[in-house]
């Protein structure tokens, strides 16, 4: 499984083409949904749910079949059932076809709209819900993505050696040795070399230990996000003598002080998660505090704004840097910025846009970043959303 990037985010962003369906469902990774095939079952329906959608929409019934056909492919798929994880997301639209598997349950909805629905992913994207776990020993490396709820691992093995001998094979650090010759004891004849090391043993370990991690550091290059915007915590755990050499090769911008002590070799995956959320949610804590902080600062000369038009035009035109929306809130509306005018509905009507989605996805994609909060942790009391403005 691979890690759900900003990139991927973009790039569903762009695609602008009417029917576009939107697929989310929640999984399981074992029990009896996965055994009875409930998953597959739910899949199927959600896919006929989009069938009576493009029907509405005038399409004849094998059209939409025809459509929706490698989404049916994928609910017949035995061995794709075999590898979830929390939820799963589909994308298809016409010469497009994604889906991804994520460590975040969704309820099951289906959208299908011009653009892909991309509400339900903005957790996986904001600045308070994720991270990343790395767990070392000499025996076993493992990287995991994380959030609020959940922990699942990520397949690194291809990118990064999984052990201290994988890493050094059976290499010999003969420019590290030196020797001379003394003779046998009890013979005056030939002689045999005794070896002394220019550095003591624990130097020696050190020096492997760091090639080790190096070559660990070189392969989490290609697995976590090179997005320049991208600020998603990593954590590492293992032995106390382990973490300071690590720290010392690694590359990864935003690896936290703060580590799991002790071997995680067969901690189980709860507890695992359980110690890395301890650290990440006192992190996340802190920067949400900081970032309010400079809402505050900044509000009263006008560089930000809790008014829900204001974000939208600011949004629309790539000005917010932080945008800050209450979680799990929807906010109906239409736009049309060439006439300049705004619509906002109590609830849902025909052709609306969920107005605060439209807001976080422009944010995304022009470099901003989102935090999703719980009411009482807004910066503002008085609406669901609050951002400050570039400069």
């Amino acid at each position: 499984m691979t890690i759900f990037e900003r990139k991927d985010f973009e790039r569903l962003a762009k695609v602008d083409q009417d029917p576009s369906v939107s697929i989310y469902m929640p999984t399981h990774q074992s029990g009896m949904e996965t055994l009875t095939g409930q998953d597959a079952k739910l899949l199927k329906d959600k896919v006929h749910e989009a069938r009576e959608w493009l029907i509405k929409k005038g399409y004849e019934k094998k059209d939409a079949d025809d459509y929706l056909q490698k989404a049916y492919d994928l609910v017949e798929d035995t061995s794709f059932w075999r590898h979830q994880f929390d939820g799963l997301a589909v994308f298809l639209s016409n010469n497009f076809f994604e889906y991804y598997r994520v460590p975040l349950s969704f309820d099951d909805l289906v959208t299908v709209n011009q653009k892909f629905d991309l509400k339900p992913l903005l957790p996986l994207l904001s600045e308070n819900d994720r991270f990343y776990l790395l767990t070392l020993s000499q025996q076993n490396v493992r990287l995991f993505e994380g959030n609020v709820t959940s922990l699942r691992e990520v397949d690194i093995s291809e990118k990064a050696p999984q052990s201290l001998e994988e890493a050094l094979g059976k290499e010999e650090p003969e420019d590290e040795l030196q020797h001379h010759a003394i003779p046998p004891s009890g013979s005056g004849g030939a002689t045999q070399p005794v070896y002394h090391s220019h550095r003591s043993e624990a130097h020696e370990k050190q020096r492997e230990l760091r090639k080790f991690f190096s070559r660990i550091d070189e392969g989490l290059r290609e697995v976590l996000p090179s997005d320049p915007n991208n600020r998603t915590p990593l954590v590492i755990a293992g032995v106390d003598y382990l973490l300071p050499i690590y720290r010392e090769v690694n590359s990864y911008k935003y690896l936290l002080p703060e580590g799991i002590q002790g071997n995680q070799d067969h901690e189980v995956l709860d507890r695992l998660h359980e110690k890395a959320w301890h650290i990440i949610s006192t992190h996340f804590h802190d920067d949400v505090e900081k970032t309010k902080e400079r809402f505050n600062r900044v509000y009263g000369a006008g560089k930000a704004s809790e008014i829900i038009d204001e974000i939208i035009v600011n949004a629309q035109s790539g000005l917010i840097d932080t945008l800050f929306l209450e979680r799990g809130v929807d906010f109906w509306g239409k736009v049309d910025l060439s006439q300049n005018k705004i619509e906002q509905h109590k609830n849902y009507e025909d052709g609306d846009e969920c107005l605060l989605n439209l807001s976080a996805v422009s944010t995304i994609l022009t470099g901003g970043q989102v935090y999703l909060l719980d009411r009482d942790d807004l910066p503002v009391t008085n609406s669901p959303a609050a951002a400050i403005f570039r400069n």
